[in-house]
């Protein structure tokens, strides 16, 4: 977890009056709902009042919650709802939450200060398929836009600022209330934002890095660029030996020598062939595209990957600092073997997660064999099939290389990059890829 930068500017203030009304919709409960409580409990520790208001509904099957939240210099009285037009600011956690009638109608065009996430997150019934997503973010953002001040707004990927920097979107939702503290829009103390989340007792030193980083993502943009933008291509440290060296230390404790030498003279080969015949700069341009690309697809996060990362020591260090040496953590899993036996819940594991995922991390060398018990579900036979199939594309591309060619076959050694998620997600974005990697390889060709 990097360190969020420190002696950031204290910021003026967008807002008037003696109460505050800050309206916060967004996805699943618990993570709002946590948010309304550190900022009241700050709210009183900063000498201030506050009361809030959750409206949870289906949060727990992944619907919209929304909590009011006012902040008064004087006891705070009243209905705690925001009526039409009442917000002072509205910090939308999930943006098409924020930019739904319900919630703008709320705002006041000209006066409500809009702070939202850009990142559309999905609902269960989105990722199920039963209702479409509704509209681009652009639309939503235009309908925020035009329902609050549009030229104090403040757009922030809070979720993919969160991913980049701790590798989870859990922290997303404070690193949101950091930035509209900084953008002068939460009127407390952040002395007393931070003392509140660490009354809060929960992944502290995380919700505390998610802060600080939401402020900076204000005051010093450079900086989080800085942290989140990783090099560019075949510019780490040690150039490509590096790459593949890391990669191959991976892949051998992902399965096996074996499986990641073989990783290893297929990427030498390429390389050979790519410097030959675009010259060395442009070549390792390509190797290490090609390196970073095929260790994706050859490392396909399965069952038994799972296990051995749950087992991993710097894992149960990032627990223990989290949380606490011995605490007790419970492990949820739905893996595609069991739904496609129709369980529709997931199993939690907690003193037998250990001996499971032991069991399950001797147990990877049945990967992608006959005996392999989780290898038949649709997923996992489409990532096996992913590799030769890059290896084919990759090989096609270096039939056209030549100096001039050399950025596009790059670019399409980078095409893995758009495979993410998990289940349905992972196997839409296998269908862009595929359609993507069509496209390239015919202007290639033409």
């Amino acid at each position: 977890m990097p360190e969020p930068p420190t002696g950031l500017p204290e910021p003026e203030s967008r807002l008037t009056g003696d109460t505050t009304l800050l309206r916060m919709p967004g996805i699943g409960g618990t993570g709002v709902v946590t948010v309304s409580q550190v900022l009241q409990m700050a709210a009183l520790l900063d000498g201030r009042y506050a009361a809030g208001l959750e409206q949870i509904g289906l949060a727990q099957k992944g619907g919209p919650v929304v909590s009011d939240v006012r902040i008064a210099k004087q006891p705070v009285r009243g209905a705690l709802r925001a009526s039409r037009g009442t917000a002072d600011v509205l910090i939308g956690f999930d943006l098409l939450g924020a930019a739904s009638p319900a919630n703008l109608d709320a705002a006041r065009a000209g006066h409500t200060i809009a702070v939202v996430s850009s990142a559309v997150v999905p609902t269960a019934a989105m990722v199920t398929g039963r209702v479409p997503v509704p509209g681009s973010p652009a639309d939503a953002l235009d309908r925020i836009a035009a329902a609050t001040r549009a030229d104090a707004a403040l757009h922030v990927d809070a979720q993919g600022l969160s991913e980049a920097l701790f590798g989870d979107h859990m922290p997303a939702n404070m690193l949101l209330i950091g930035a509209a503290y900084q953008h002068g829009c939460i009127p407390i103390a952040a002395e007393a934002i931070e003392q509140a989340i660490r009354l809060n007792g929960a992944g502290v030193e995380k919700t505390l890095a998610a802060f600080r980083w939401g402020r900076a993502a204000v005051a010093d943009p450079a900086a989080v660029e800085a942290a989140t933008c990783p090099p560019a291509a075949g510019t780490e440290p040690g150039g490509f030996a590096d790459v593949l060296a890391t990669r191959v230390a991976d892949l051998t404790g992902y399965q096996d020598r074996g499986y990641a030498d073989r990783y290893a003279e297929e990427v030498q080969r390429v390389a050979t062939i790519a410097t030959e015949r675009a010259g060395a700069e442009a070549g390792e341009r390509i190797a290490i595209a090609y390196a970073r690309g095929l260790h994706k697809l050859m490392a396909y996060k399965d069952e038994y990957e799972v296990a051995r990362l749950h087992l991993d020591p710097a894992e149960q260090a990032r627990r223990d600092a989290e949380f606490g040496p011995g605490a007790t953590v419970s492990v949820m899993l739905h893996p595609p073997v069991l739904r496609a036996l129709g369980m529709t819940r997931k199993i939690r594991l907690r003193r037998s997660a250990a001996p499971a995922f032991r069991v399950l991390r001797a147990a990877r060398r049945l990967r992608g064999t006959a005996l392999d018990p989780f290898g038949h579900a649709e997923v996992r036979r489409v990532e096996r099939a992913l590799v030769p199939e890059y290896q084919a594309l990759v090989r096609q591309a270096l039939e056209h290389l030549d100096a001039g060619t050399a950025e596009a076959v790059a670019e399409i050694a980078d095409l893995p990059e758009v495979i993410r998620g998990y289940e349905q997600i992972k196997l839409r974005a296998v269908a862009a890829f595929r359609e993507k990697a069509a496209t390239a390889l015919a202007d290639l060709a033409g």
